[in-house]
């Protein structure tokens, strides 16, 4: 993992203490640790305005806990959609038998055609984040 990769995964809030230079990328994505959400910046925080409509009152008469709780609604360990990307580090390994995933992409996609794309002869992958798409449709 380059230092680039490392600054920027601590730019965005990421704790990298565990990151060494002896461990493998797989390896060090497993040791990074986010405490929050990432969120898009095209997207923002989806829903934000009908938050604050919703707990305007609240801000007006105590701040500090509509931030707490706009804190809690936004960044907490929750799987609500909410236009946020969400840290994995699992393993996807579709052609690779005797796996849990093995075969998930047939029908899709063939080994072959992605071995035209990705240099390397293990088809292994590993999930960095997952996130809901959106579509505003303007």
């Amino acid at each position: 993992m380059t230092e680039s990769i490392i600054n920027k995964i601590k730019e965005l809030g990421g704790n990298t203490d565990a990151v060494s230079i002896d461990k493998n990328f797989a390896e060090n994505w497993r040791s990074i640790r986010f405490e929050h959400h990432l969120y898009d910046r095209d997207w923002d925080v989806y829903g934000i305005d009908d938050y604050y409509e919703k707990y305007k009152t609240q801000y007006n008469n105590d701040q500090e806990g509509f931030y707490k709780n706009l804190l809690e609604h936004y960044f907490s360990g929750h799987e609500l959609p909410y236009g946020q990307y969400f840290l994995r580090n699992w393993f996807f390994t579709p052609f690779k038998k005797g796996t849990e995933d093995y075969k998930e992409l047939d029908g899709l996609i063939d080994e072959h055609e992605v071995k035209e794309i990705v240099e390397g002869s293990e088809m292994e992958f590993i999930c960095l984040f997952y996130f809901y798409g959106y579509f505003s449709g303007d």
